[in-house]
C-alpha cells in the first residue's frame, strides 16, 4: 500500500469527519479527497505524471496538504526544500537537483524569472494564482482525465531536503513504504485517535495527521522560522479549535510557554507535545508542566533520513538529566523504538559491518529498519558515506556519537565532526556543555576547537549581572568537575551565538570555531 491509498482509505471511513481547518475553512474528509482528486486531474490535464521531480514552492495550507497527495496519487515526485537555509543555497539545491517539474505560488515564478539558470531543466509548471504563461492550478477543466498511477511500496515518493544544520543539504530519497511506516509508528508510539486535534508545527505531518483519521489545524507560523512565531497567535488557534495535540520545534513551544505564563494562562485539553529536531532543557519541561498540566511530553530523537529513532518522555528527562548529565554523562535520548535496530559502531573508519559496542563504550549510532532511508538523491559519495548494506538491511549513520547505558538507552556525546582533538585522546562537547548550562547566567555554551586547544564559548542569559571575570571562574570551576574537561582552560563570551533558523538551537560550531581562531585562540 502506498501513502495515498492510506489516505484515501482513511477518509472514505470518515468522510464528515473534520481533515482540516486553515484559517476560517473547515475541510472534511471527503472535502479534502475531493481538493486531491481534482488537483490530480489537473496536474495530469497540465502534463505531469508518473516520475516527473517536482519542485513544490506552496505555502503550508489545506492546498499544499491536497496538492503533495494528488503528486502521490498521480506518481509524481514532489521535491521538499527549506527556503530557510537562505536564498543562496536554497538556489544551489535547485540547480543540483534539476527539477523538470514547479509548482508554487506566484512569488515563487517571479523567483524562477529572476533567476533562471536553476530552473533551466522544469517543464512542466502549474501556478496556485495568476502569474503570466504559467497555467493556473485553481483552473481547468478535469473531465475524462484519469488520474491515478499505480504506486508501488517500494516506488519513490518524495525527496526531502536536509536543512544543512549540521552539514550541506542533501536530498533524501523516501519510499511510499517509509510515510506508511511512519504514519503507523505516530499512531501506535503517541496514541493518536479520531478525537485528537492536532497542531503540526512542520508542513509534512499535517499529511500524516490526515493520514491517521486525526484532525489537523494549519498553524499561523511560517515553519521555515518557528522561532519567530507569533505565539498568542497559536494560543488562539489552540482556544478556537479544541487543539488536543501539538507537534514540532522547541523553538516554537518556548515561546508559546512563555507567551502563557506570562498571561497567566492554561491549556488542560492539550494532552500531547511531541518536540522534535533540537534538545530541551529543564526549563522547557517545567514550563510546559505549568501551562498543560494533563499533557504527556515526548521527544524523539533522529534525522530527516531516520525518523524517529528513539523517543524519551519528560519524567525520565527529568530522572536521567538529574542522575548523569550534570556529571559529564551526555543527552539522554531515550530506548529505541520497536521498529528499529539502533546499535552503536565504531566511528574512526567507515565499518564494513556494524558490530555494536559493548555498553558504556562510545561510538557511532547506526540505525537499521522501516523508517531508514536507503539513499541520497545524486548524491553517491554521500549515500556510501552513511549507508551500510548488510543482510539486516540498510543501516544508516547518524553522525552522531553517543553509548548505551546499562538499562538499554541511548546518550549521545556530540557529532562526529565536533570531535576535539586533545593531543592524543578526543573531547566529547555535549556532556561537558551539560555540566555548566545550569548555571542561571549561562544562555548557551558550546565547547569547540580553538588553535590552541579546546576552548569553552559561553552566551550570557538575559539579565545576567556577574561580571565576566566572576562568571569565567564559576563556569570554569563547574566544568573542571569532571576530570575529562579539566584541561579545558580557555573561555570566550559571544554576545549571540550562530544557531540554525529552522529550530533556533543547534549551534553553527564549525563557524564558531572559526571565529575562536580568529581572536588568536
Amino acid at each position: 500500500m502506498n501513502i495515498v491509498e492510506v489516505f484515501e482509505e482513511t477518509a472514505r471511513g470518515c468522510p464528515n469527519r473534520t481533515a482540516l481547518f486553515d484559517k476560517d475553512r473547515r475541510f472534511s474528509f471527503a472535502r479534502l479527497l475531493g481538493e486531491v482528486d481534482r488537483q490530480a486531474k489537473r496536474l495530469r490535464r497540465i502534463g505531469f505524471g508518473p516520475g516527473v521531480h517536482t519542485l513544490v514552492l506552496m505555502k503550508n495550507s489545506a492546498e499544499f496538504v491536497a496538492l503533495v497527495f494528488a503528486l502521490f496519487r498521480i506518481g509524481a515526485v514532489p521535491v521538499l526544500i527549506d527556503p530557510g537555509m537562505g536564498l543562496g543555497r536554497f538556489l544551489k539545491v535547485i540547480e543540483e537537483v534539476e527539477p523538470e517539474g514547479l509548482i508554487g505560488i506566484p512569488r515563487a515564478f517571479a523567483l524562477k524569472r529572476m533567476s533562471p539558470k536553476p530552473f533551466r531543466q522544469v517543464v512542466h509548471q502549474a501556478c496556485w494564482g495568476h502569474f503570466p504563461d504559467v497555467p493556473d492550478l485553481r483552473r481547468g477543466s478535469i473531465d475524462s482525465v484519469e488520474a491515478t498511477a499505480e504506486a508501488k511500496s517500494g516506488d519513490t515518493a518524495a525527496i526531502l531536503f536536509t536543512s544543512g544544520s549540521t552539514g550541506p543539504a542533501k536530498g533524501v530519497v523516501y519510499t511510499h513504504d517509509i510515510f506508511v511506516r511512519q504514519v503507523e509508528t505516530l499512531r501506535e508510539v503517541y496514541d493518536f485517535a479520531a478525537k485528537d486535534v492536532d497542531l503540526p508545527g512542520f508542513p509534512l505531518f499535517g499529511l500524516f495527521t490526515a493520514a491517521m483519521g486525526v484532525t489537523a489545524v494549519i498553524p499561523a507560523l511560517d515553519p521555515s522560522r518557528p522561532a519567530q512565531c507569533k505565539p498568542f497567535e497559536l494560543i488562539t488557534q489552540m482556544h478556537k479549535y479544541g487543539v488536543t495535540s501539538l507537534q514540532g520545534s522547541p523553538a516554537i513551544w518556548k515561546r508559546v510557554a512563555d507567551e502563557c505564563l506570562r498571561r497567566r494562562l492554561q491549556l488542560p485539553l492539550i494532552r500531547r507535545l511531541i518536540t522534535f529536531g533540537a534538545p530541551i532543557s529543564f526549563d522547557f519541561l517545567d514550563k510546559w508542566r505549568q501551562v498543560a498540566p494533563n499533557a504527556r511530553l515526548h521527544t524523539p530523537y533522529g534525522a530527516t533520513e531516520a525518523l524517529p529513532v528513539t523517543d524519551i518522555e519528560a519524567e525520565e528527562i527529568f530522572t536521567t538529566r538529574q542522575a548523569r548529565n550534570h556529571k559529564g554523562k551526555g543527552l539522554c535520548v531515550g530506548r529505541p523504538l520497536p521498529l528499529n535496530e539502533v546499535r552503536v559502531v565504531a566511528y574512526h573508519e567507515r565499518p564494513e559491518q556494524i558490530v555494536n559496542l559493548p555498553q558504556g563504550e562510545v561510538g557511532e549510532v547506526a540505525v537499521c529498519g522501516a523508517v531508514v532511508t536507503k539513499s541520497y538523491f545524486k548524491k553517491p559519495e554521500a549515500t556510501h558515506k552513511a549507508k551500510i548494506e548488510t543482510a539486516e538491511g540498510t543501516w544508516h549513520l547518524m553522525g552522531d556519537l553517543g553509548y548505551f547505558d546499562e538499562v538499554g538507552r541511548l546518550w549521545l556525546v556530540g557529532r562526529k565532526s565536533h570531535l576535539i582533538q586533545t593531543g592524543d585522546s578526543e573531547l566529547f562537547p555535549l556532556p561537558g556543555e551539560a555540566l555548566v548550562i545550569p548555571h542561571p547566567e549561562v544562555d548557551r555554551a558550546a565547547l569547540v576547537e580553538g588553535d590552541s586547544g579546546p576552548v569553552l564559548v559561553v552566551e550570557r542569559a538575559a539579565g545576567s549581572l556577574s561580571t565576566e571575570w566572576v562568571l569565567r571562574q564559576q563556569v570554569l570551576s563547574m566544568l573542571h568537575q569532571t576530570p575529562k574537561y579539566s584541561e579545558v582552560e580557555q573561555m570566550v563570551f559571544h554576545p549571540g551565538m550562530p544557531v540554525d533558523p529552522r529550530h533556533n538551537a543547534k549551534i553553527h560550531r564549525e563557524e564558531l570555531s572559526d571565529w575562536v581562531k580568529k581572536l588568536g585562540l
